[in-house]
């Protein structure tokens, strides 16, 4: 990966090489090659980096993050690591397709950005495409192995998009 010290997920990835020990342990007994896993919220994408590694080529890892920010750092960070099998889908997932303000955290987060309307923006925000997990699922064909969903305070809206998935 190609991190910086600013954001705290970069640092944190510098210094100790890890980011979230218990989610990583969980996909790490969860995931098996051939699995299908969906990263909602892929921020710079060491989760969907980590499940490309443990499902291998015959799996596929389709990685969700509409902050523009955060989706070049996880473009790059697939390209240098060579996962051919991760589809990026630069949208939010919520309850029913449309449209939302996503309202940007400090650069010292850009994981933080939410579309939670309590957190308000620290002065940037963007308008970004929103849909709802089943319709994705249906779209792609997808038949999720794995689900990882963060996505900044929006999760309960984001569960009932994906109610049959």
């Amino acid at each position: 990966m190609n991190l910086g010290i600013v954001d705290v997920i970069e640092r944190t990835l510098l210094t100790t090489g890890q980011w979230d020990p218990i989610v990583e342990h969980v996909l790490r007994s969860c995931l098996k090659r051939g699995d299908t896993f969906l990263d909602v919220g892929a921020n710079i994408g060491y989760f969907s980096l980590l499940a490309s590694q443990l499902i291998g080529d015959e799996g596929w890892v389709v990685s969700f993050e509409p902050s523009a920010r955060a989706l070049s750092k996880l473009t790059r960070h697939l390209c240098l690591n060579q996962c051919d099998n991760v589809t990026v889908c630069s949208q939010a997932m919520g309850q029913s397709s449309g449209t939302a303000v996503l309202n940007w955290a400090p650069s010292s987060n850009i994981g933080g950005s939410t579309l939670n309307r309590a957190r308000p923006s620290q002065g940037y925000s963007e308008r970004v495409a929103v849909r709802a997990l089943d319709d994705v699922c249906r779209e792609m064909d997808l038949v999720p192995s794995v689900i990882k969903l963060d996505v900044e305070g929006f999760e309960l809206f984001a569960l009932r998009g994906a109610e049959q998935t």
